[in-house]
């Protein structure tokens, strides 16, 4: 099933898309085509029907990219359509027509809106590499030093400081503070305890 430009621009709205959804909407396939036939992707390609083999060698070739120069976490394969565009860029893969011609014109619009050519790439990759250091941040301070986001005072952060001054740098309580909590803002609601 063929992709559509209404469908495009409704996927382009999403925060972020998974491997399989990227490959078959960079294929000029509807991101739903493959639901529900049974087919893993990450089989030998020699098992899986014809005309999907080539979103599952798109797949292998995300799948094994280096995304860290892109500040992204590939951890769980979930990730804003901007950095797929950009891997595909970077890999010179070949992207369907009309997939490319309603993206372009929908990043045009979208950074039009921000007064300047560019700016609003810029803000969605700078937002992308902050999140990413805020995971590794919060993710640390939680696992190495049982930080606890909704706690009032957390007696660890004294621990925090000094193995960072141990590390021939400084900072203040008030700044470890002020990026804990931004860093802890990216962590689901349930995962805090109110």
């Amino acid at each position: 099933m063929n992709i559509d430009q209404k469908t495009i621009e409704h996927w382009l709205k999403y925060d972020e898309w998974t491997t399989k959804e990227a490959a078959l909407i960079f294929l000029g396939l509807h991101p739903e085509a493959m639901k529900g036939l049974g087919i893993n992707i990450g089989t030998s390609i020699d098992l899986i029907p014809e005309e999907f083999q080539e979103v599952a060698r798109l797949c292998q070739v995300f799948k094994r990219a280096d995304w860290s120069h892109l500040g992204v976490n590939y951890y769980n394969g979930k990730l804003h359509p901007a950095a797929y565009f950009q891997m595909a860029d970077e890999k010179q893969i070949e992207i369907d027509e009309l997939v490319l011609e309603v993206a372009r014109k929908w990043y045009r619009n979208k950074s039009a809106s921000t007064n300047s050519e560019g700016e609003h790439a810029d803000v969605e990759l700078r937002k992308l590499e902050r999140d990413s250091l805020f995971k590794i941040v919060i993710g640390w301070a939680i696992s190495i030093y049982s930080y606890d986001p909704s706690a009032k005072r957390n007696p660890h952060l004294s621990a925090m400081r000094e193995d960072i001054e141990r590390a021939g740098l400084s900072i203040d309580d008030e700044t470890l503070r002020k990026w804990l909590r931004e860093a802890a803002s990216i962590l689901p609601q349930h995962q805090t305890k109110k």
